[in-house]
């Protein structure tokens, strides 16, 4: 009654994280800087079941991350500001790539892997702010991001059935770069705004 794609699972796993942040100011420069710690755990309920060679069947009980942040602004003259931000960020495995059934010879579709690394992106950015008016000011600033260890998937083979269903793997990477331009009226004569645009690839 619920058709050839049922996947259902029961699973406790643990994970949890901390941050501390702290704030600098001095003669007009501020420095935010803080690191985040991240602990994550598939539990102790799964196993991998797939029979292959090319799969590792031990699995890391425990993952964690240190992301640290860090952002600067300082000026450069009386109406013009000078900031950057450097970012690492982490982000587990969905659940459902993490304990989908590993049961070869089921019409699930794609097979879990309790062992998935959680995907990290890092980012940079750095701009210029300046004010036009007493309530106008525009900023233009330039950002990347680099994401490592998104969720693919490959075929394997089970040695023992010789089927050759795809199981989620870590194998993908993406990339954002451009601009980003804005202009901004404080509320002044009844009446704000802001308009900004962004170019990347």
């Amino acid at each position: 009654p619920y058709g050839q794609g049922r996947n259902t699972f029961h699973n406790f796993n643990p994970e949890g994280s901390f941050y501390v942040q702290d704030r600098w100011e001095y003669e007009g420069m501020v420095v935010n800087a803080g690191i985040r710690f991240d602990f994550f755990s598939p539990g102790g309920g799964v196993k991998v079941e797939l029979n292959s060679e090319d799969v590792p069947r031990d699995i890391t009980r425990w993952q964690s991350q240190w992301s640290p942040r860090l952002g600067l602004a300082f000026p450069i003259t009386d109406r013009d500001v000078f900031h950057f931000h450097y970012g690492r960020f982490i982000q587990f495995p969905d659940k459902n790539f993490l304990f989908a059934s590993q049961d070869v010879n089921a019409a699930i579709g794609t097979i879990g892997n309790p062992n998935l690394q959680p995907e990290t992106s890092i980012s940079y950015q750095a701009g210029i702010k300046h004010q036009f008016s007493n309530t106008v000011s525009g900023q233009f600033a330039l950002f990347n991001k680099d994401v490592y260890d998104l969720v693919s998937s490959i075929q394997v083979t089970d040695d023992s059935t010789g089927q050759t269903p795809f199981r989620y793997v870590n194998k993908a990477f993406a990339s954002s770069r451009g601009i980003e331009l804005s202009l901004a009226k404080a509320f002044s004569n009844h009446f704000a705004t802001d308009i900004s645009y962004t170019y990347s690839f």
